[in-house]
C-alpha cells in the first residue's frame, strides 16, 4: 500500500542502505588494491525483499499467467491467499525472489496445463486459482461471464 507511511519508510530504506555502500567501499578499500578498484564502474548494494515486495512479484508473475491464458481462451483469476503462498513457498532468504519464477511455473503453470491436457477446464472458462488446505487449486466458476 502506498502512502506516507510506506514512503517514510522506503527514505529510511534508501538512508540505510547509503550508509551500507559507504561502509561496504571502505571494507573494499582495505581487501582490495586500487588498481583493481579502478576497474570498477560502479557498486551496488542490495537489500533484501520485504515480504510485501515478494507479493507484488508474484502479484506481477500471476499476471503474465493469467494474460497467457486470456490468450489461449481462457479467463482467469486468482486470490490473495494464493499471492500469500506464492510468496512463501517461493523466497529464499539466500536467493530472494529468484525461486518465485519456478513456484509459479511448478505450482500454477504446470497445473493449469494439466487442467487444459486433461479437459477439467476448457475455452471460454473462468477459472480462479486459490489455496484450500495448502494445496494450489484451480477451480471452474461456473456462473461468472
Amino acid at each position: 500500500m502506498w502512502g506516507p507511511a510506506s514512503c517514510k519508510t522506503s527514505a529510511l530504506w534508501a538512508l540505510a542502505a547509503h550508509k551500507g555502500k559507504k561502509e561496504l567501499l571502505a571494507q573494499l578499500k582495505k581487501a582490495f588494491r586500487p588498481e583493481f578498484l579502478n576497474r570498477i564502474d560502479d557498486t551496488i548494494v542490495f537489500t533484501r525483499l520485504q515480504k510485501d515486495e515478494i507479493c507484488q512479484i508474484a502479484a506481477r508473475l500471476m499476471n503474465q499467467v493469467v494474460e497467457r491464458l486470456r490468450q489461449i481462451g481462457l479467463e482467469a483469476s486468482y486470490d490473495d491467499a494464493l499471492l500469500d503462498h506464492l510468496a512463501e513457498s517461493g523466497f529464499d532468504p539466500d536467493y530472494g525472489a529468484r525461486p518465485l519464477r519456478r513456484a509459479v511455473q511448478s505450482q500454477i503453470e504446470d497445473l493449469a496445463a494439466m487442467e487444459l491436457l486433461e479437459g477439467h477446464v476448457k475455452k471460454g472458462e473462468h477459472v480462479l486459482f486459490t489455496l484450500r488446505d495448502g494445496e494450489v487449486l484451480l477451480e471452474r466458476e461456473e456462473n461468472r461471464k
